[in-house]
């Protein structure tokens, strides 16, 4: 018995000490914004990122259950929705944390797209119309915010400096412009709806 426990500590051993080099893997490449942006295929997977951070969005509490669309009998929400629902939420309502933070996700990869993929010297279809989708999914982004904020940032360039970054709220009609502008070139570039473009920005039709 004592032999069978020495074997198996002995092979034991052995695997995690050939496993370490495995388990080791060495990065085989490093991405900045000045070096992913070179291919159609990176191009469109920045945009894909785009659609990927819409899973953050939390707009159906404020749509839903501020409103008399959703009511829960049990009455046992957490705090944060009842502070939505009743309409007593402040600025440390987890509610709204995360909403606004998923949504600038949302807006910062768009700005990002936007900026680096327009200037790519790639099949100008494709290239007009990542930038149309980005352009839509930023409007989508400030629709939402100014509906349930009003006044809030407008940014709409990578955040590289500080003032890109620290930018100051913005005026409702300023932010409803930026919108429309946003909404009517991607209006321009987008294809019309098909299957294979099922799930992405189109202009319908």
């Amino acid at each position: 018995m004592k032999k069978l426990i020495y074997t198996a500590i002995l092979v034991t051993i052995g695997c995690v000490t050939s496993c370490s080099d495995f388990l080791n893997e060495q990065l085989k490449v490093s991405y900045t914004s000045s070096n992913f942006y070179t291919t159609a295929d990176n191009a469109s997977a920045a945009v894909t990122g785009i659609y990927n951070s819409l899973y953050g969005n939390t707009l159906w509490v404020f749509g839903d259950i501020a409103s008399d669309d959703a009511v829960n009998g049990a009455g046992n929400d957490p705090t944060d929705i009842l502070g939505i629902n009743d309409f007593t939420a402040n600025s440390a309502n987890g509610q709204l944390i995360t909403f606004w933070q998923a949504t600038y996700e949302t807006i910062a990869r768009a700005n990002n797209a936007i900026f680096y993929i327009a200037p790519m010297t790639i099949d100008a279809t494709l290239r007009d119309r990542l930038v149309g989708e980005a352009k839509f999914l930023r409007a989508y982004s400030y629709f939402n915010l100014v509906n349930v904020f009003g006044k809030v940032p407008l940014k709409l360039l990578p955040q590289l400096t500080s003032a890109t970054i620290n930018v100051p709220l913005s005026e409702v009609p300023a932010i409803y412009a930026q919108i429309e502008k946003d909404l009517t070139e991607a209006a321009a570039v987008l294809p019309p709806s098909s299957a294979t473009d099922r799930g992405r920005a189109t202009k319908g039709g």
